[in-house]
């Protein structure tokens, strides 16, 4: 069968697979908070009652019906949980999303562009090309104040972005431990759950022999890994299983 007729049969291979709980686990968030972005939810403001609309758009009504969520959406909420920690408030939030998603036609703006933040600004990184046309030629890469429009160039990079890999200007893969690490979600491979880079071996799998008393050589030699691969996919799974803080946002891996 070939690739083409696999993605016809399953529309969900490549586009990365995770529960509400897993997405809380790996963004070091209370799942309600995920709920809450992910969903929506009602509230009463006056006598009257409200209704908050989800921090983006989903893509499939499937996912959406069976509590489940993309690789795309677990990185737009792991930057918006980036954007609170440096101080920006949710509804700045919404709206820059909203700036963009209309500006570039995209369900998942924030996936789909670099920001950082310096606690006051949001900035989204453009590459020069068919985003802004009317840009210098000695551009190779601008930045756009957002939502004001204004023009600036950055001088620091969030450490975040050094974790994630682009393609076409989409953040295709994530490297929660840093890039010299071998840990990856890749939507791609293990329908986008953390794998070590090379072998493709799921990181839970090699957590799950070390706990029932395998050694880190064992293990290593069990997979045909490499030990320290051993050692980071071990590192990362016991931080997925640190209590998640109930009231407070974790700092992002």
């Amino acid at each position: 069968m070939s690739a083409q007729e696999t993605q016809a049969k399953n529309p969900f291979i490549g586009v990365g697979l995770y529960t509400l709980a897993d997405a809380a686990r790996i963004l070091r968030l209370h799942p309600s908070k995920i709920r809450r972005w992910a969903k929506g939810y009602s509230f009463v403001n006056g006598d009257a009652l409200r209704h908050s609309e989800p921090m983006f758009r989903r893509e499939s009504a499937e996912l959406v019906e069976h509590d489940l969520l993309s690789f795309a959406d677990v990185i737009e909420m792991k930057l918006i949980s980036g954007f609170i920690e440096q101080g920006i408030k949710l509804p700045a939030i919404r709206k820059v999303a909203e700036y963009v998603a209309v500006k570039l036609g995209e369900s998942h703006p924030l996936a789909r562009l670099r920001f950082h933040t310096d606690g006051k600004l949001i900035v989204g990184e453009w590459l020069h090309g068919k985003d802004q046309p009317e840009a210098p030629a000695t551009v190779k890469q601008f930045f756009e104040e957002l939502p004001s429009g204004q023009m600036v160039l950055p001088e620091l990079v969030e450490p975040f972005f050094k974790k994630l890999d682009y393609a076409d200007d989409m953040t295709v893969r994530y490297w929660p431990l840093g890039k010299d690490r071998a840990i990856v979600l890749d939507p791609l491979r293990n329908f986008g759950h953390a794998i070590v880079e090379k072998s493709g071996v799921p990181t839970d799998a090699l957590y799950a022999m070390a706990a029932g008393k395998s050694t880190r050589a064992e293990v290593a030699w069990w997979y045909d890994v490499d030990p320290a691969d051993v050692d980071a996919a071990l590192e990362y799974e016991q931080k997925l299983r640190t209590p998640i803080p109930g009231s407070t946002i974790a700092k992002a891996a």
